[in-house]
């Protein structure tokens, strides 16, 4: 599973510091991207087109666990029948109709946000 790569930013300001401890990444947290990478996978498979789906990569954009909202996350499942993104929010998961571009572009611009 290719991950993305998230640097810890240094803490500067004591307000940085606040978000940071309300807004933790996951992007460490093993089982909690199997669960949401498990359930792009049965959200994906429920379309009978994509039953025999083989060659699975998963990578996240983000990932976080944010206090008084939950769970946001971005992941793209790469497999021999394409590209598929996702948005992880609160309790559930959707497919997304987006570019490779505009996954990167929400990646870097939720991380500069939140990260």
């Amino acid at each position: 599973m290719k991950l993305f790569n998230n640097s810890p930013k240094p803490k500067s300001k004591p307000a940085e510091s606040q978000t940071n401890k309300r807004n933790e990444l996951e992007l460490n947290n093993k089982e909690l991207q199997e669960l949401v990478a498990n359930s792009a996978l049965s959200v994906l498979k429920q379309d009978k087109q994509y039953d025999n789906l083989s060659d699975v990569t998963v990578e996240f954009g983000y990932l976080f666990s944010i206090d008084g909202h939950g769970l946001e996350g971005l992941l793209k499942i790469k497999a021999n029948q394409g590209t598929f993104y996702f948005a992880a929010q609160k309790n559930s998961i959707q497919k997304l109709n987006i570019t490779e571009e505009l996954f990167k572009g929400y990646t870097e611009t939720f991380l500069e946000i939140h990260g």
